[in-house]
């Protein structure tokens, strides 16, 4: 996917991870977690349910994240085992930098939203 970025941490892409495809009846998601290591479902860096949300990146600082986000190319790939899901993410940004960010989370539940 390609990212714009902003001026801001949050100003890159979100992932809601869910059961099923938003228009779908049985949709219920699980959590949301942002490109910026920073999640929410059940509070801060929870997932529904309460589970941890575990987060690892290898930019140095915010400043960096936010330049390698400006027009960045990002690969992500989610695995799913049972109620683990983890979310593993490689941004390429215009400025040469790359970077890598993991999301690993256990859901005890999911929840209609």
């Amino acid at each position: 996917m390609n990212v714009k970025g902003g001026n801001a941490v949050w100003n890159s892409y979100t992932t809601v991870l869910a059961n099923a495809k938003r228009d779908a009846d049985e949709y219920l998601a699980t959590a949301i977690v942002r490109a910026d290591i920073f999640g929410w479902g059940a509070g801060d860096n929870k997932a529904f349910g309460g589970g941890d949300m575990i987060h690892e990146k290898d930019y140095p600082t915010d400043a960096d994240f936010i330049a390698c986000m400006k027009d960045a190319n990002v690969v992500q790939k989610i695995t799913r085992h049972g109620n683990d899901f983890v979310s593993f993410s490689t941004f390429t940004g215009k400025n040469g930098s790359t970077y890598t960010r993991k999301q690993h989370l256990q859901v005890k539940h999911l929840m209609k939203c």
